[in-house]
């Protein structure tokens, strides 16, 4: 139960909202969700870091990039498939 209401307080802000919608088409680093969302780089990071806390992401280095994707769990997954009806 604590992880769903860590999820849902991670889902209640706009901006992460809208970043894990962007996640659910493809995998993205910070650079690509900064220039689409218009943000600097250290809010955004700070919503990743949210997000990943509440079990929604996971990220991957290639280089000097980090990549950040969903998480594709079991809790996650009717969460993803809302998401996904309701755009």
């Amino acid at each position: 139960m604590a992880n769903k209401l860590n999820i849902f307080k991670a889902l209640a802000d706009k901006t992460r909202l809208k970043i894990v919608t962007m996640l659910i088409r493809r995998e993205m680093c910070v650079c690509q969700i900064q220039r689409e969302l218009c943000m600097s780089q250290p809010r955004i990071s700070r919503h990743l870091s949210i997000l990943k806390k509440a079990g929604l992401l996971e990220s991957k280095r290639e280089g000097k990039m980090i990549f950040f994707f969903i998480l594709k769990t079991k809790e996650n997954k009717k969460m993803l498939e809302f998401l996904k009806e309701s755009k």
